[in-house]
């Protein structure tokens, strides 16, 4: 059961907003389209009440963007200033809407894949996901393992 946007039909996403070190960046929303023409992206300002569960359709009430003609396969959405919103206020997830764009007279549709829990089929691989960045540095233990891969590498590399 994809995603779906679509005449009347808006579809609801919560996302986790995972804990992190430093200070974010910026924060992608990745959907993995499957079809349609053109949608509306909304958030939610204030998602207190949000549980990760999307049937409680929290509206998108703040602008996110609209999207036309989206190319098939993953689509980066910024979402950096509306995130930095849900962890000012403290918030375990991050609701967004998806609903159909028919401006001009354009009869729209979105979908995309998901992966909630029941629907058929739940493929995790294709599920929506926020990506952020921080400034964050890793710890030195961390660079002196990366370090070491690195020579390794090499090391085969010459031999090889």
């Amino acid at each position: 059961m994809p995603g779906n946007a679509s005449g009347t039909t808006w579809t609801y996403l919560q996302v986790a907003l995972p804990s992190y070190t430093g200070n974010i960046l910026d924060a992608t929303l990745y959907v993995n389209v499957t079809g349609g023409n053109a949608a509306y992206l909304g958030h939610t300002s204030n998602s207190s009440s949000a549980t990760g569960d999307a049937t409680q359709g929290l509206a998108g009430n703040e602008p996110v963007q609209t999207i036309n003609n989206p190319a098939l396969g993953w689509l980066g959405l910024d979402v950096t200033s509306f995130i930095l919103n849900d962890y000012s206020n403290s918030y375990d997830w991050a609701a967004f809407q998806f609903s159909p764009y028919g401006g001009n007279g354009i009869n729209s549709s979105f979908s995309f894949s998901i992966a909630e829990p029941g629907s058929t089929p739940a493929i995790p691989g294709n599920a929506p996901y926020l990506r952020i960045t921080t400034d964050a540095v890793p710890e030195p233990g961390t660079l002196l393992l990366f370090a070491l891969g690195g020579t390794a590498l090499l090391l085969r590399a010459r031999k090889a």
